[in-house]
């Protein structure tokens, strides 16, 4: 018998890989939220008001409730590339173009958030510049393609 040298690995199941996905949202969504506070700081918005603009037009401010209301949207958005992940070829899924893909999904979340989701809603979260939404949104795709394993 001749030893192998190849590493026996299982399938990543969909349920694991939406898992790891909205593990890795959550961590990407507090480096769009870090981002956000700093671009605010530099804006000389305090880190307070920058979380508020998180929070649903009927919730009382609670910089708290708009953390926890961010990394959720953050969780299911990274389960949902998570899933998409799982369809593109090997060769990107594992290589540096997973990065360009999550630079991609964050444009997308960027252009329908800001396009779809936001207009007429009266929420908070359009007084934020667009370049510093879009760039928020890139932050957090280009950490969801770093992290997330497929």
């Amino acid at each position: 018998m001749t030893p192998s040298n190849s590493i026996q690995t299982r399938p990543v199941s969909a349920s694991d890989t939406l898992i790891s996905g909205l593990i890795n949202g959550i961590v990407a969504g507090v480096g769009m939220l870090l981002w956000l506070l700093l671009a605010g700081l530099l804006e000389g918005t305090p880190p307070a008001a920058v979380l508020e603009r998180f929070l649903i037009p009927s919730q009382s401010p609670n910089p708290v409730s708009s953390i926890f209301l961010h990394l959720g949207v953050s969780a299911v958005y990274g389960g949902i590339f998570g899933i998409l992940l799982r369809w593109l070829p090997p060769s990107i899924k594992r290589s540096p173009l997973k990065l360009l893909a999550g630079l991609a999904y964050g444009l997308l979340l960027y252009l329908l958030a800001s396009t779809v989701l936001l207009p007429g809603t009266n929420s908070p979260l359009a007084e934020i510049h667009a370049l510093t939404f879009a760039s928020a949104h890139l932050v957090y795709g280009a950490l969801l393609g770093a992290l997330t394993r497929a």
